[in-house]
């Protein structure tokens, strides 16, 4: 009964809760309570900036008798938390918080839901001025967004380096230390993380998953669609269940990793079939075809831009790509009077996989080809 009034509740509270632009992931809570283990702390690494994610996860971890940790490095996350549950709030570096202040803060010493959504990753495209169309996502200081640039300044003043790189450090660090408070069924959230084929990862939780799959410790129990664009991208991993053999339970090779050497070897190709580059289009829309030949299913991946903006990625390709038969992609533009009165429309195309292991220069992703082209509305 008090379990039922819970769900209830936490019902109501992600309903009146704002949400964010890129989505809140953390309500997938909704749906896992039955799950969460009861004898750990919830931690969030990364107080909200006005999405609702710390009001959720301290109403829940309330409602389930766990306490809760907000922890920023920056003073308006740590005042965002301070509002919402006092006590709860603590500012510094998330690995620093788990190393040293929470064994001694925790009911438990454990703990039993992370979430992991703090140093800030840049994004492809990100610009002062316009949606200046960069990728893979390490672009320089230079092309960051007004918030970005904001932010970047907060960061050195805490004698922190803002780039994607780091990002992924901080994460892997947090992981690491998450990793061995774990209770037996314990929880990550990743926000800001999306697949990239080859069973990998990017985004701020790229490095940690390696560590955290390839270790066989844990398994992915939810992520957003490998179709979404990057930055609406999450993975909720969950700890996993140990045999009676004392060790994990064995995870079965994927598809991903049985296609790797074959996708090495293939140049996937792209080839625009309407309308053509430079041609007008009927107002106030326009369906736009390409077709792919050579990509490999889970791990060549086709992300598609409008106007510098990501708008959609495809990564589930047909046993015809690989016979070199084509697989035919169809989205649409629209026309907008703000960007297209005097220019046209811009659809970039970017095909690109997962770095080599070997190689010590690329942080995620290799850009095997990138088109452009240019469609004038009439």
């Amino acid at each position: 009964m008090k379990l039922g009034v819970t769900l209830l509740l936490l019902l109501l509270l992600a309903i009146l809760l704002p949400a964010s632009r890129c989505g809140s992931p953390y309500r997938i809570l909704l749906d896992l309570v039955e799950d969460l283990d009861r004898d750990g702390s919830f931690v969030e690494i990364g107080s909200d900036r006005g999405e609702g994610s710390t009001a959720f996860l301290w109403s829940l971890s309330s409602q389930l008798g766990s306490d809760f940790f907000s922890v920023d490095f920056s003073q308006e996350g740590y005042e965002n938390a301070r509002r919402v549950c006092s006590e709860c709030a603590h500012r510094e570096l998330g690995e620093q918080f788990l190393k040293e202040n929470f064994p001694n803060l925790s009911n438990f010493g454990r703990v039993s839901f992370a979430y992991l959504d703090n140093y800030d990753w840049i994004w492809a495209g990100e610009h002062p001025d316009s949606y200046k169309h960069v990728y893979p996502t390490m672009i320089s200081d230079h092309d960051l967004s007004q918030y970005k640039f904001k932010m970047r300044k907060e960061y050195e003043q805490q004698g922190l380096t803002l780039n994607n790189q780091k990002s992924q450090e901080a994460h892997l660090e947090q992981a690491k230390v998450v990793d061995r408070l774990c209770t037996d069924r314990c929880i990550i959230l990743f926000d800001d993380t999306f697949q990239i084929g080859g069973g990998r990862y990017s985004g701020k939780g790229g490095a940690a998953l390696r560590y955290l799959l390839e270790g066989n410790r844990f398994e992915v129990i939810m992520q957003s669609s490998p179709s979404a664009p990057s930055y609406d991208g999450f993975v909720m991993v969950r700890k996993l269940a140990v045999s009676d053999e004392g060790g994990p339970e064995p995870r079965p090779q994927s598809e991903a990793d049985a296609n790797g050497s074959s996708a090495r070897d293939s140049v996937p190709q792209l080839q625009l079939l309407s309308p053509g580059d430079r041609s007008g289009v009927s107002c106030c829309a326009a369906q736009v075809v390409v077709e792919m030949t050579g990509a490999v299913q889970d791990w060549h991946t086709l992300v598609v831009y409008v106007d510098y903006l990501e708008t959609f990625r495809k990564i589930d390709w047909s046993e015809e790509q690989m016979r070199g038969t084509g697989e035919k992609v169809k989205f649409e533009v629209f026309y907008d009077e703000r960007k297209h009165k005097d220019k046209p429309v811009t659809v970039s195309f970017h095909i690109v996989m997962p770095c080599a292991e070997s190689s010590v220069d690329c942080l995620d992703l290799q850009v095997i080809s990138n088109s452009t082209f240019q469609f004038n509305f009439q």
